[in-house]
C-alpha cells in the first residue's frame, strides 16, 4: 500500500489507477433499450486502487425526516474522509425487491459522484474510433441524422421503473444518470412528462423544459398546457 499524507493526495492516485468501467448490463424494454454499469462492475474498477492508496468505501443506510438515504462515506487511513447524502427512490413502498432495487441503483450512482467516474458507452467508443469519411450535406439542405438501429428495434420501458430511475438520477443529482434519462426519454412526450410532474419547484420545472429546448425536443399545445398547470401548483 502506497503512503500518502492526506485523502486528496490518496484519491488522485486512486483515480490515476482506476479501470474503465463498462455499460455491460442491458435493460430492455418494448420500444428501446438502454446499457448500464451495474455496481459490482463499479465496484470492480475501483475497488483495488481505493485500497492500494489507504482509502476504503463505506455505503450504510440512514434515515433521515423519515426518508431512507444512503451516506457514502470515503475513508482514509489518516482519518480524514468525504461523506454525502443520497435519497432511496422506490416506487412500491410494499415491494422488498424494489427497495434493494432503489438501495443498490443510489448506491452505485452516489459512489460514481464521490469518485468522479464516468462510464463506457458504445458513442464513446466510436469517438475514439477511426471516423468514415462522410459527404457534406448540399448548401441549404439539413444535416442528415443518423439514428441508431436500436432506436427503431428496442421498446419502451416500462413508466415505472423509468420514473424511478428519474427520481433517483434527480434526488443524486448524478450529471450522468440525468443524461441517460434525457437520452431515454428521447423525443417521447409522455416519459417526458413524468418528469416534469416530478419537479419540486417552479425553478426545476423551468430547468427540465430549458433542457428539452436544448435538445430540440418539440411540445405539443396539450405538453405546453400540462406543464404550465404544473408551474401554477408549484411554488416558487
Amino acid at each position: 500500500m502506497t503512503e500518502h499524507k492526506t485523502l486528496a493526495a490518496a484519491l488522485i492516485a486512486s483515480q490515476r489507477a482506476f479501470g474503465d468501467i463498462t455499460k455491460d448490463k442491458t435493460v430492455r424494454g418494448a420500444k428501446y433499450s438502454y446499457n448500464y454499469a451495474d455496481l459490482g462492475s463499479v465496484l470492480d474498477a475501483v475497488t483495488d486502487a481505493l485500497h492500494d492508496n489507504g482509502l476504503v468505501v463505506a455505503q450504510p443506510l440512514d434515515v433521515i425526516d423519515g426518508r431512507p438515504v444512503v451516506r457514502t462515506t470515503l475513508l482514509h487511513t489518516s482519518g480524514e474522509r468525504i461523506e454525502g447524502n443520497a435519497l432511496v427512490v422506490y416506487t412500491n413502498t410494499t415491494d422488498p425487491q424494489a427497495y434493494g432495487g432503489g438501495i443498490t441503483y443510489t448506491r452505485r450512482y452516489a459512489l460514481m459522484a464521490m469518485l468522479n467516474l464516468s462510464t463506457e458507452d458504445d458513442d464513446g467508443n466510436r469517438a475514439r474510433a477511426p471516423r468514415r469519411s462522410e459527404p457534406e450535406p448540399e448548401r441549404g439542405s439539413s444535416p442528415v441524422q443518423h439514428v441508431p438501429d436500436s432506436a427503431t428495434t428496442s421498446p419502451p420501458i416500462n413508466p415505472d421503473q423509468f420514473l424511478q430511475s428519474w427520481k433517483i438520477a434527480f434526488g443524486t443529482k448524478s450529471k450522468e444518470a440525468i443524461a441517460d434519462s434525457f437520452t431515454i426519454a428521447g423525443t417521447n412526450l409522455d416519459l417526458w412528462q413524468l418528469m416534469y410532474e416530478s419537479m419540486p419547484d417552479r425553478k426545476t420545472l423551468t430547468w427540465l423544459i430549458d433542457e428539452m429546448s436544448k435538445r430540440g425536443i418539440e411540445q405539443s399545445d396539450t405538453f405546453r398546457k400540462g406543464v404550465e398547470s404544473h408551474r401554477s401548483s408549484l411554488t416558487a
